[in-house]
């Protein structure tokens, strides 16, 4: 399973870059499902995707970085489900995709592929 963080500021464009991707991915046979995240408990992205027909899980209440375990836990769930997941952290004043990455690297996860 490949996994593609995508970070950025609010407002910069991390929704419509993902959105647009897999409006390009998926006439390709490409199957991709979005984890989005976000401190509050109804996350507008998650409805936004969903509504779009992508298959969406959430982690809400908290950023990936103090929601690491749930965050890998769901994607140990999802193993097989899709092989390619884009996972949209927010809390990027903390540099969230290294606060994020480095532990799986640190372990070393044989199941998912963590893209460039």
């Amino acid at each position: 399973m490949d996994i593609h963080l995508v970070g950025g500021f609010l407002g910069s464009g991390k929704t419509t870059a993902i959105a647009s991707a897999i409006k390009w991915l998926q006439p390709q046979g490409k199957r991709v499902g979005v984890i989005t995240n976000d401190r509050g408990k109804h996350l507008v992205d998650t409805a936004l995707f969903q509504g779009k027909g992508v298959p969406t899980k959430e982690i809400a209440g908290g950023c990936f970085r103090c929601s690491f375990s749930e965050l890998n836990e769901l994607l140990q769930q999802l193993q097989g489900k899709y092989p390619l997941w884009v996972c949209e952290p927010t809390n990027p004043q903390d540099n969230t995709c290294l606060h994020t990455s480095a532990p799986w690297a640190i372990i070393s996860l044989d199941w998912f592929n963590l893209g460039d």
